[in-house]
């Protein structure tokens, strides 16, 4: 890694009816690869992606807030994912970039490939982690729907109880404290969290990635309750030109498996 973040803006855009809050790092000396776009999973806000973009030093990250999360405020009616991709589109015009690699973890895969398929020109490269095509997925634990009662995120010894069945891999290890603490969760707006289920909800790509055209990685823990590894051989069944990385590690390997996730994804961008 050369050179360091230099500069980092944090504001408030208006994207149609939207307020998205947004994040962009500049490196002090960028290097030749284009911006990097993170999507973030499902009920958090960007700063848990901290750790993640200090890797990242000789890269522009960009990384925002979903409505009802962090700094964005709740929007009164749900939204789709299509509604998201278009929000995207038009930051990236704001922003003045034309093409990025957009990385979406979990819920933020999803985002990722609606984005990747409505707007490709801007899609150079798809980085899918931990990730589902919509309801032609393979269901993972029965914890999953418990995540979506929001009432957890106001009851942390709940979701204490309930990490190592969610996440598997080293939460499973009595680490979650100290992940709970690095990953700095906090309750969002109860209609964010509630719209951020419903785009789930009678939506897939499964029917559109044979025409992915991008050159797509996808990263899929071995002991992942969540989202199964199942769902990773599927995704690579289903896109074209992908790659299937399989990590020794549960849902959250983003942040568990750092080094090897950046290595991956930074041999991946060359």
């Amino acid at each position: 890694m050369s050179g360091a973040h230099a500069s980092a803006t944090d504001r408030v855009y208006r994207l149609g009816k939207f307020k998205i809050r947004v994040k962009v790092n500049i490196p002090e000396r960028p290097g030749p690869l284009p911006p990097l776009l993170l999507c973030n999973g499902y009920g958090l806000p960007l700063d848990v992606l901290d750790p993640i973009v200090a890797k990242l030093k000789d890269v522009t990250v960009i990384r925002f807030d979903a409505p009802g999360i962090g700094g964005s405020p709740a929007t009164l009616l749900p939204y789709r994912f299509s509604t998201l991709a278009t929000l995207l589109n038009e930051l990236l015009d704001k922003l003045e970039y034309d093409t990025v690699d957009v990385y979406g973890m979990s819920w933020g895969g999803m985002v990722a490939q609606q984005l990747a398929l409505d707007y490709p020109a801007r899609c150079r490269k798809l980085i899918l982690a931990a990730t589902i095509s919509g309801i032609v997925s393979l269901p993972g634990n029965i914890a999953l729907h418990s995540l979506k009662n929001p009432s957890l995120f106001w009851q942390s010894p709940k979701i204490s109880r309930l990490a190592s069945m969610l996440y598997g891999g080293r939460v499973r290890k009595a680490e979650w404290r100290k992940l709970e603490r690095n990953l700095a969760l906090y309750a969002p707006d109860l209609p964010g969290y509630l719209w951020q289920a419903v785009c789930i909800f009678w939506w897939t790509t499964a029917h559109r990635l044979r025409a992915l055209r991008q050159p797509t990685l996808l990263l899929f823990g071995r002991d992942d309750p969540t989202v199964p590894l199942s769902n990773g051989k599927l995704l690579q069944f289903l896109i074209p030109d992908s790659t299937l990385v399989q990590l020794d590690c549960g849902h959250l390997f983003p942040w568990t498996r750092q080094a090897q996730v950046y290595e991956e994804v930074q041999a991946f961008r060359q």
